[in-house]
């Protein structure tokens, strides 16, 4: 990781991250890079969260302060209620405390309404990051979407900056209202595991699709489209690889015994997250069928590898992904226009021009520097409109 000239001159604040009040791996992951990013653009950090990740536990900068109170889904939705209201005010409390050691800002990675309420009485700006998928796709207890809606939509309209991860992320996270407040400050891939370890042209004919197994990523529809070309995979010898877990992974290998395509398809089950770049350097397209997404760092991680993506064009994808120019966009995920896609992308003559343009933007864009200048001029507004 490189660090940018542009931290020259820079004063460097005292800030808090609010992080995850559950246990959250996805929650932990975020953070990690979150705080590689933010560690030289502060002087101190105060991490309020339920876990920290263990490379900045010994780190003088970052001081951590534990949510040890557990809220869990088992407990009934009044006792979460409780426990929730309970870890907010012990969150405001070391708003308090940490205020009185010259804080400049408060950074949300979550929507609490009370330590916002709080930062916002002591005159401390306040940051939203806001990531994620469609935000219209709660589910749950009528009464529990609605809190969920109402105060994320009164944390948006307090807080001083939203931070989104796309352009289009204002449209889809219903953020129109806040557009004049929001900030691009997407993270980034690590070059130190994600790059091209083959050429396109050394891979064998083998495809991929790495994410949880649900209806949501479209694994389903891949699957039945699988099925509908099974003689062109035969001709080609295309090889099939699925990596992932979730509630269709059963229903994926029952699809596969029955059809017999066990010499097609290879269900490798959930892969750690250090073995995916061995994996994006040996297929020659990767296929994300979702109905809805936010930024997917898989498509990103392709991108760093060299490898070919056809996705859907949902939440940030078509900021990313443009047809026939940095990849290849599926305009349906059913079975039929997935079938044709991938025959369509596997002909394609300028598979590696293609190929080599969605890297280039990847330099541009999501490098370790690119995100570190993007915090830089954050930061710097931030600290101008205190002025």
């Amino acid at each position: 990781m490189g660090r940018s000239n542009s931290i020259k001159n820079f004063k460097k604040p005292k800030i808090l991250i609010v992080g995850h009040i559950i246990d959250n791996p996805s929650g932990d992951a975020f953070l990690r890079k979150f705080l590689r990013v933010l560690k030289p653009l502060a002087s101190d950090i105060y991490v309020v969260s339920r876990n920290l990740p263990s490379e900045f536990k010994k780190e003088k900068k970052i001081k951590w302060v534990k949510i040890k109170t557990k809220i869990n889904s088992r407990r009934n939705w009044l006792v979460r209620r409780i426990l929730n209201v309970y870890v907010q005010l012990f969150i405001a409390f070391n708003v308090l405390r940490i205020y009185k050691k010259g804080l400049n800002f408060v950074i949300f990675l979550i929507t609490l309404h009370f330590p916002m309420i709080f930062s916002k009485l002591l005159k401390r700006k306040i940051v939203v990051y806001k990531g994620g998928t469609l935000a219209k796709e709660r589910k749950g207890r009528l009464f529990s979407v609605l809190y969920h809606v109402i105060f994320d939509q009164f944390s948006y309209m307090i807080s001083d900056i939203v931070i989104v991860e796309s352009k289009s992320s204002i449209t889809f996270q219903n953020l129109k209202k806040y557009a004049y407040k929001a900030v691009i400050g997407s993270l980034y891939v690590d070059e130190q595991f994600f790059y091209c370890k083959k050429n396109l042209k050394e891979r064998n004919n083998k495809i991929g699709f790495f994410g949880t197994l649900s209806e949501s990523k479209g694994v389903d529809k891949l699957c039945e489209a699988l099925i509908r070309i099974r003689d062109y995979l035969e001709e080609k010898d295309v090889e099939v690889v699925i990596g992932g877990d979730g509630p269709l992974y059963n229903y994926i290998k029952e699809m596969i015994d029955k059809n017999d395509l066990h010499d097609r398809i290879n269900v490798v089950g959930w892969v750690q997250h250090e073995k995916i770049p061995d994996y994006l350097n040996e297929i020659k397209l990767l296929i994300l069928p979702s109905i809805s997404e936010g930024l997917p760092n898989i498509i990103l991680e392709a991108m760093a590898c060299r490898t070919p993506v056809l996705a859907t064009p949902v939440g940030a994808i078509p900021d990313i992904i443009k047809d026939g120019k940095t990849g290849f966009i599926l305009e349906k995920n059913t079975p039929e226009y997935i079938s044709k896609n991938i025959i369509r992308v596997l002909e394609c003559p300028k598979l590696e021009e293609i190929t080599n343009n969605a890297y280039r933007l990847f330099k541009r864009r999501f490098t370790y520097d690119a995100a570190l200048n993007r915090y830089i001029r954050i930061f710097r507004k931030l600290l101008q409109e205190r002025k």
